[in-house]
């Protein structure tokens, strides 16, 4: 949890700042561009976790949503695929943490 971390003490700076007392809904986008071979469902319980540790400080930080992107393989063969992460906690009591995976069109390269 070293970069997320980081990521917090950076969004924490900025908002020392007089010029941006008064940010709110705070979105924090991470995008990790090394392929991982990690069940993104570990992943998802890893980022519950940091949620836990660190949820006084990102309300603090009026931190409301995050969005993570990961290449991942689920096993060492299997294939690369892009998942990204989608985290939301508006009310600040419930955690929504949601899955998604693009395919690249083959015709299009999108």
């Amino acid at each position: 949890s070293g970069i997320n971390a980081e990521s917090l003490n950076e969004l924490e700076v900025s908002m020392s700042n007089r010029n941006y007392k008064k940010s709110d809904c705070n979105h924090i986008f991470l995008n990790f561009v090394p392929c991982m071979v990690i069940n993104p469902m570990i992943v998802k319980e890893k980022v519950k976790q940091f949620i836990e540790r660190y949820g006084k400080r990102l309300w603090k930080l009026r931190v409301l949503q995050a969005e993570l992107k990961m290449k991942l393989r689920e096993t060492a063969s299997s294939p690369e695929q892009n998942f990204w992460f989608f985290v939301n906690t508006e009310s600040g009591y419930s955690i929504d943490i949601h899955i998604y995976t693009c395919k690249e069109d083959p015709n299009s390269g999108g």
